[in-house]
C-alpha cells in the first residue's frame, strides 16, 4: 500500500487630388496631377524621416551564459564555452575545478546537462564580453547608474565548510571584489556580501528565510539596480524563484555600494576537504532572461540523493516544482512511501505554498529499513511527472 498525503494546488492617392508644383505658383489650370514618380519621392521622403524620427526601445536580452557543455571529467581551466565572454576559464589559485555529470537542476529551469565542481579552494574567473552593450556600461564595465541588471545561477555546497570558509561568485573590477553571492565567511544561510561597505561580518546581508544546506541545489538570482540612490546601488537576492514567474519580494536585499565590475569568480572553500559545485550562469536584462524555462511540468527534490534519519525522529526536505507553460492551481500533489510499514501516510506532512513545499518525514519509532518516497505531480488530463529518493531508517 502507499501513504499518501496530497495537497491541492489552488497557474494610391485619391482620385482628382492636387499637389502644388515645386514653385510658389499654383498649378496649371489644365487640372493634371503630379507625375507619379514625384508623388513617390515625397512618399519615400517622409517614410525616411519617420524612421529617423522613432527608434523603438531594444528588447530586453541574455548577455551571458554558461551551462559547462564540456567533456565530462575535464578540467574547467581554459574552457571557452558558452556565450558573451571575452576570455576563456583562467586559474586563480587554490585547488581543481572540473567538469562533472549530471549537471545540476532546478524544476522548470532550462539546462544543458553538466555542471563545474570546485574542490579546496578551486577558483576560476572569466571576463564578460568586451563590445557592445554600451547602454549598460561605464568606462567598458557594466554598473551604469539609470541602468537594471539580472544574474542567476545554480549553487551546491557538496561537503561542510570550515568556520571562515566562503564559497560562491563574484562580479569584479579588475582583482576587486565588488559582489559576492553565496556562502561568505562561513554564513549559515545564503548571502550577499558587498566588500565596499566594510569587513566581515558587517558588510554581509544573509537571507534569514534561506538555510544553506550541505547537499541542497539552490537557485540564486539576483537583481542589481544600479544609481537607485546617487551612485548607491541596491542587490536584492532571491532564492529559489519559480521560473516563469517574476519575483517581487526578496529574500535578502542591501543598498550603498557603488558596483562596477568586467569579470567574474567562482570559488569554493579554501580548506581541503570543501567542495562546492555551480551551473547554469546568467546574466542579463531581465528575470526571463537569465531564468529561461520548460514548458512541461517538472518537480525534483533539491536535496541530493539517498537521506537519513534516525528511527523515532524526522527529517524536512524542500520539494520544488514548476509548470511556466500552466497553470500550477490545476495540478495535483501528491508524495506516497513505497513501504507504509516503517513511513505511514499520517507520518508525511506537506507544507508551503506555491512551487515551494518541505515535506517532513517521522518514521515510526520501532522500525528500521529504506523507504522509497516519491513525489508526483498530476496535470488535469491525468498526465503525471515524479521524483524519487531513499529514505534510509537507521537505529536509535
Amino acid at each position: 500500500m502507499s501513504a499518501i498525503a496530497k495537497a491541492n494546488l489552488p497557474f494610391r492617392e485619391a482620385p482628382g487630388r492636387q499637389i502644388p508644383a515645386s514653385n510658389s505658383r499654383p498649378a496649371a489650370s489644365t487640372g493634371r496631377p503630379l507625375p507619379l514618380r514625384r508623388l513617390l519621392s515625397v512618399w519615400h521622403a517622409g517614410l525616411i524621416l519617420l524612421l529617423l524620427t522613432f527608434v523603438p526601445p531594444l528588447p530586453a536580452a541574455l548577455i551571458t551564459y554558461e551551462g559547462f557543455a564540456y567533456v565530462d571529467n575535464a578540467s574547467l581551466n581554459t574552457q571557452t564555452g558558452g556565450t558573451g565572454w571575452q576570455t576563456g576559464f583562467g586559474w586563480a589559485g587554490g585547488g581543481s575545478a572540473t567538469i562533472t555529470t549530471p549537471g545540476r537542476t532546478f524544476p522548470g529551469l532550462a539546462n544543458s546537462g553538466r555542471s563545474a565542481l570546485f574542490r579546496a579552494g578551486g577558483i576560476q574567473t572569466r571576463a564578460f564580453v568586451t563590445t557592445g552593450y554600451a547602454s549598460l556600461r561605464t568606462s567598458g564595465r557594466f554598473g551604469l547608474d539609470g541602468t537594471e541588471l539580472w544574474l542567476s545561477f545554480l549553487a551546491r555546497r557538496e561537503t561542510n565548510f570550515f568556520v571562515g570558509d566562503s564559497g560562491g561568485l563574484s562580479l569584479m573590477d579588475g582583482n576587486t571584489v565588488e559582489l559576492f553571492v553565496g556562502c561568505p565567511a562561513g554564513a549559515a544561510r545564503w548571502s550577499v556580501q558587498l566588500p565596499e561597505l566594510g569587513t566581515a561580518p558587517a558588510n554581509i546581508t544573509p537571507a534569514p528565510n534561506a538555510p544553506l544546506v550541505t547537499g541542497e541545489t539552490t537557485l540564486l538570482v539576483v537583481r542589481m539596480s544600479f544609481g537607485v540612490n546617487g551612485t548607491q546601488d541596491r542587490v536584492d537576492l532571491f532564492v529559489n524563484p519559480a521560473p516563469g514567474v517574476i519575483p517581487t519580494t526578496p529574500n535578502a536585499t542591501r543598498t550603498g555600494a557603488d558596483i562596477r565590475f568586467d569579470r567574474l569568480r567562482l570559488q569554493s572553500g579554501a580548506s581541503a576537504l570543501s567542495a562546492m559545485s555551480f551551473d547554469e550562469i546568467r546574466l542579463g536584462e531581465s528575470f526571463s532572461d537569465v531564468v529561461p524555462t520548460t514548458p512541461n511540468p517538472a518537480i525534483a527534490w533539491l536535496r541530493a540523493g539517498a537521506q537519513r534519519v534516525t528511527a523515532g525522529a524526522e527529517i524536512t526536505l524542500p520539494l520544488q516544482y514548476a509548470w511556466p507553460a500552466g497553470d500550477l492551481a490545476t495540478l495535483g500533489l501528491a508524495v506516497e512511501s513505497a513501504d507504509t510499514g516503517i513511513l505511514p501516510a499520517d507520518r508525511i506532512t506537506v507544507v508551503g505554498t506555491g512551487a515551494n513545499r518541505r515535506v517532513t518525514f517521522r518514521p515510526l519509532p520501532s522500525e528500521r529499513g529504506s523507504a522509497a518516497v516519491t513525489a508526483t505531480l498530476t496535470q488535469p488530463g491525468g498526465s503525471v511527472v515524479t521524483a524519487t529518493f531513499d529514505l534510509l531508517i537507521l537505529k536509535t
